[in-house]
């Protein structure tokens, strides 16, 4: 008996068709329905899974028509009349996009697993369940090629008169891959099952679903342009979305952490979709992409649009490619690539075998910022550069989205000077101070707005009364004000965390559940995919820290994770990522350190320009 792991379809043709599956297929089969964006979390539907030890794995797009609806068909496109509206999108495409997003959240749902391989292999194919092979072949015997295309990827309704025409059917679709383990088709049991449910669309926290809600007002604001006849070269770049034939293939967006970046990509990414376009969204770590993912779950995004966005870390990309990279290929008309200057060469290939060869580029590029790999720029980055300066497409983002004024220039220090010190007062003396305001008290039914002059404070525990007290203490004082703030749990922790140690990590932790507060440990590497939950805090490590936003945060360690740099490369890397912790709060930052640490060069730094910025502040103003 064929086992049924969803509902039956809810449309009557594919729901006759998943019957006529359910007949043919005999015991060790396995169904699946209409796996969504509300299933999978993001990306294209796949009508139909079907899961078979000894016939293989495929994933089906259920085209319930008959032959006169087809007025066009090529191997690459076609047009289908339905009552309410054409379809242009090609079946086998569709097919395709389903299988590939089913594909990515598997790998996601994989990640941390001990097997070698657990996904199978996966094969595409449309079912035309009422047209028969004869009425196909009548209708295009003119093109061999789209013949061809049809023997391999197409079922027709003969090829559902009897199991053994199936099966036979389907064995020529696998076209001598390998069929699935038992142990792969429980991989998929295991996370396709109405016993333990598929992962619905990931529902966001409110205050990520607020920072979606920015993307989405840049979208309405934004003034489309489709014209063929404005100059390549404009002056900001959320003025249009590339979509003009003579639009340039390649745009560029850099900026310090803090400047936007990841928005104005997230933004042009909703815009093409919104026009049909299939996007890629890839990065480098999983927490951005599941920050990423929060962000597309918003409630005003529709799930049409979230659906032809794929957000995937170069890692899983590469993973995909490597599994099979020619289903892969050619998928996407959009890409947008955050945190380029830390993608390989390899990562790079990956994406222009994914990418169509007419695809639209977008990248947020921060040169100097590099934490991961080698700080040599991929040679596909640099020609990239070379040709959006030629092109006007190269745009310098100005000024932190996230940071309040003062914290943001002591955080610049750091980025400028740390950790020599020696020349802070040179440094500000330059720079314009915020001056203190009058003390207000925040009205409880107004939502708090970052105030341009706090400062980043810098706390250190005592024994008494001890560490995991210290620890709560801290964290009680900040919920208690991100309450007051109507900004409630949004806080972020930043750890030190590596291989071998996990420095305050585990007091943290402890902490935390003395007080009842639920938290997502995305230090674990199986949590980094997860899409931050309502009412949780977020522990992430410094490393992946890069992206996300937290009204405010708690930086832990600075003192252990930020030593002596060895070497100028050492130095860069450790002020670029002091800069990007510092830089994620949006209301403010605290740092908890140990007594110990007072002694600690980065972050004797940066009590220093704490405190030639307080100095200044509270100058006398002279008449």
């Amino acid at each position: 008996m064929v086992a049924l792991h969803t509902s039956r379809p809810s449309k009557r043709g594919e729901s006759d068709f998943f019957s006529k599956l359910e007949t043919l297929l005999g015991d060790g089969a396995h169904l699946w329905a209409e796996l969504n964006s509300h299933t999978l979390g993001s990306g294209n539907e796949c009508d139909v899974l079907l899961a078979d030890v000894e016939v293989g794995v495929f994933a089906i797009e259920v085209k319930a028509i008959i032959i006169d609806q087809i007025e066009e068909m090529g191997t690459q496109a076609c047009t289908i009349a339905y009552p309410d509206g054409k379809q242009t999108k090609h079946p086998l495409d569709q097919a395709r996009g389903g299988m590939n997003s089913l594909r990515n959240y598997l790998l996601k749902r994989a990640e941390g697993s001990k097997e070698r391989h657990p996904l199978p292999f996966m094969s595409h194919c449309v079912a035309f369940p009422k047209i028969s092979t004869t009425e196909f072949s009548e209708a295009f015997a003119s093109s061999r090629q789209l013949m061809d295309q049809a023997a391999g990827f197409f079922i027709f309704r003969d090829d559902l008169d009897s199991s053994a025409a199936l099966i036979t059917k389907l064995r020529t679709i696998r076209a001598g891959r390998s069929s699935a383990s038992q142990r792969q088709v429980d991989f998929l049991v295991d996370n396709l099952s109405v016993d333990a449910p598929v992962k619905r669309r990931p529902r966001s926290s409110t205050a990520d679903a607020e920072r979606a809600r920015v993307a989405i007002q840049r979208i309405a604001a934004a003034s489309t342009r489709v014209g063929s006849n404005v100059a390549p070269k404009i002056d900001l770049p959320r003025d249009r979305a590339f979509l003009g034939d003579d639009d340039p293939k390649v745009a560029i967006f850099q900026g310090a952490p803090g400047t936007g970046k990841t928005l104005e990509l997230m933004s042009l990414a909703l815009e093409h979709a919104k026009v049909g376009r299939r996007v890629l969204f890839t990065c480098y770590n999983l927490v951005l992409a599941s920050y990423l993912e929060g962000l597309l779950a918003h409630e005003d995004i529709d799930d049409s649009l979230a659906a032809e966005i794929d957000v995937m870390p170069v890692g899983r990309l590469l993973k995909l490619v490597d599994h099979d990279g020619q289903v892969i290929a050619h998928s996407y008309d959009t890409v947008c690539v955050d945190e380029a200057q830390d993608f390989s060469a390899r990562g790079f290939d990956g994406i222009r075998l994914v990418a169509k060869p007419d695809a639209r580029w977008f990248l947020a590029d921060g040169p100097g910022q590099e934490l991961f790999g080698d700080a040599v720029a991929a040679p596909l980055l640099v020609r990239a550069r070379e040709r959006a300066a030629e092109l006007g497409t190269l745009f310098k983002l100005q000024g932190s989205k996230r940071a309040a004024n003062a914290s943001l220039q002591i955080a610049r220090s750091v980025r400028d000077l740390a950790p020599n010190g020696e020349r802070l007062s040179a440094w500000y003396s330059r720079r314009a101070i915020q001056r203190r305001p009058a003390q207000q008290a925040l009205a409880l039914d107004v939502e708090a707005v970052p105030d341009p002059a706090e400062l980043i404070d810098i706390r250190y525990w005592s024994d008494p009364p001890g560490k995991v007290e210290c620890f709560q203490q801290v964290l009680a004082d900040l919920l208690e004000r991100l309450e007051r703030e109507r900004r409630p749990y949004d806080l972020a922790v930043l750890v030190s965390r590596t291989k071998r140690e996990a420095l305050n990590l585990e007091t943290v932790r402890r902490a935390l559940d003395l007080m009842g507060v639920p938290y997502l440990d995305q230090t674990i590497d199986a949590n980094k995919s997860m899409v931050l939950p309502e009412k949780h805090v977020r522990l992430v490590s410094y490393s992946s820290a890069r992206g996300i936003e937290a009204s405010r945060v708690l930086l832990l360690d600075v003192g252990q994770a930020f030593w002596r740099p060895k070497n100028k490369s050492e130095a860069e890397v450790s002020r670029t990522m002091l800069y990007v912790a510092l830089t994620r709060g949006r209301l403010g930052t605290t740092v908890l350190s140990a007594p110990v640490d007072r002694s600690a060069v980065y972050l004797q730094f940066l009590q220093a320009s704490v405190d030639e910025y307080e100095r200044l502040m509270n100058a006398e103003i002279g008449p």
